[in-house]
C-alpha cells in the first residue's frame, strides 16, 4: 500500500483564485490503480468491480464521470484500457503523466466503493459469437518454469494429452500481464472447463458461464471440482522430504508467517501431477460438460 499516493484536499471559496487549464463541466471520480494490482485477483477486486460498483452507485443516471487515475503502471491501462471506455465516454487522466492544472464542478468522488462477491460477467455484458462444437473445450491454464513464480505443473504436457485422450479439445492459456482482457474472455466463456493450480491466474475463472465451474464459484453459478494434490506431487517434497512438516501439516510449518507462505507454498512450490488419480477427475468433468454442452452449446 505504500505505492498508493497520498492525495491532499483543498476547499476553496468563490474568491479564490485559481488558474484552470482544462476546465471540465463532468465531476471527477479520483482513485489509485496501484497497491496490490498485478495480480488479476486484485486487479478485479481492489480495482475493477469497485470502480464498477463506484459508478452504477454514484452516477446512476448516465452523468458519467472523468476518471482521474492518481498512481497506475503502464501496463495497468494497456491491459484494462479496452474495459475502462466502457464505464466512462471521457479520456481518462493519469495524474502522473499531466501537467495542466484540471477543474472539475463541485461534485468530486475521492476513492472507490467496496463490493460484495461478484456473481460473473453475463453474455449481455461482453457477447461473443459462439459456434456448435463436437468435444467440449478445456482452458489449461499454464505457467513457464522460467518464470519463477511458483505452481507450474511440471508434467503440463502429460495433463494436455490426458485430457485430449478422454475427449477435451484443450485450448492452453498462458496469460501475463498484457494479456488483451478482450481476447482471454473471448477463449475462456466459449469453455466449458478450466483447470489450474490454486491462485495462479485461476481469477479468468470469471469469464466462464454459469454451470462450468469453493465458494466464489458457487455465487457465480459455476461448478467447481477440488483436486487436493498429495505430498508427492509437490517439488518441495524433492527438497524437504514428504514426511516433513512442511507437508504433512503446512498450517502448523507456516503458524501464521506470510512471508513463508508466499515464499515456499506461492513462489517456491510446483506440482507434478498423478496422472491415474486426476484422470478420474477428467472424466468426470467430461460427462458434466457434454451434459452443459447439450443444453448450453
Amino acid at each position: 500500500m505504500s505505492q498508493v499516493k497520498e492525495l491532499t484536499l483543498i476547499t476553496t471559496s468563490s474568491t479564490t483564485k485559481i488558474h484552470c487549464q482544462i476546465q471540465h463541466q463532468a465531476p471527477a471520480l479520483v482513485f489509485s490503480a496501484e497497491g496490490y494490482t498485478g495480480n488479476l485477483s486484485h486487479d478485479f477486486n481492489d480495482g475493477i468491480i469497485p470502480l464498477f460498483v463506484t459508478i452504477r452507485s454514484l452516477f446512476p443516471d448516465g452523468d458519467y464521470p472523468i476518471l482521474v487515475v492518481s498512481t497506475s503502471n503502464d501496463w495497468w491501462f494497456s491491459k484494462y484500457a479496452e474495459l475502462l471506455e466502457r464505464f466512462t465516454p471521457h479520456p481518462i487522466i493519469y495524474l502522473e503523466n499531466s501537467t495542466e492544472t484540471h477543474c472539475f464542478p463541485s461534485t468530486t468522488t475521492i476513492g472507490l466503493i467496496s463490493h460484495a462477491a461478484y456473481d460473473g460477467i453475463t453474455e449481455h455484458n461482453w457477447p461473443i459469437r459462439k459456434r456448435r462444437r463436437k468435444r467440449p473445450i478445456l482452458v489449461l491454464v499454464g505457467r513457464t518454469a522460467s518464470a519463477q513464480v511458483g505452481r507450474v505443473i511440471l508434467n503440463q504436457a502429460d495433463v494436455e494429452f490426458l485430457a485430449k485422450r478422454v475427449g477435451f479439445e484443450v485450448a492452453v492459456f498462458e496469460p501475463n500481464a498484457f494479456q488483451s482482457l478482450s481476447q482471454a474472455y473471448e477463449l475462456i466463456n466459449k469453455s466449458h472447463a478450466m483447470v489450474g493450480v490454486h491462485g495462479a491466474a485461476l481469477t479468468h475463472s470469471l469469464f466462464l458461464r454459469p454451470g462450468d465451474y469453493g465458494n466464489s464459484a458457487k455465487e457465480m453459478g459455476l461448478e467447481y471440482m477440488k483436486y487436493k494434490i498429495e505430498a508427492k506431487e509437490s517439488s518441495l517434497a524433492e527438497k524437504y522430504g514428504k514426511n516433513h512438516l512442511a507437508l504433512k501439516n503446512p498450517m502448523e510449518f507456516m503458524k501464521n508467517n506470510w512471508s513463508i507462505q508466499r515464499d515456499i507454498y506461492l513462489r517456491e512450490q510446483n506440482v507434478r501431477i498423478d496422472l491415474v488419480r486426476f484422470g478420474k477427475y477428467l472424466k468426470s468433468a467430461y460427462k458434466k460438460a457434454k451434459h452443459f454442452m447439450a443444453e448450453m452449446g
